[in-house]
């Protein structure tokens, strides 16, 4: 039962980062769309590469 239970929590653990993997993809591809002009505004992408090491993402 405990090794089901450790195996179920493995997939999981694993679709939860390929999920959240995904969505940082996601969000960098449409940030990068944006005009230099703003990208500058938000410090992209220094700032959330500096911001992604800080949170150990």
């Amino acid at each position: 039962m405990s090794d089901s239970i450790g195996i179920w929590r493995l997939y999981t653990n694993f679709l939860d980062r390929a999920r959240r993997r995904s969505a940082e993809r996601r969000t960098a591809a449409a940030v990068s769309e944006l005009p230099p002009y703003l990208l500058k505004d938000i410090g992209w992408p220094s700032g959330y590469h500096r911001d992604r090491d800080r949170n150990g993402r």
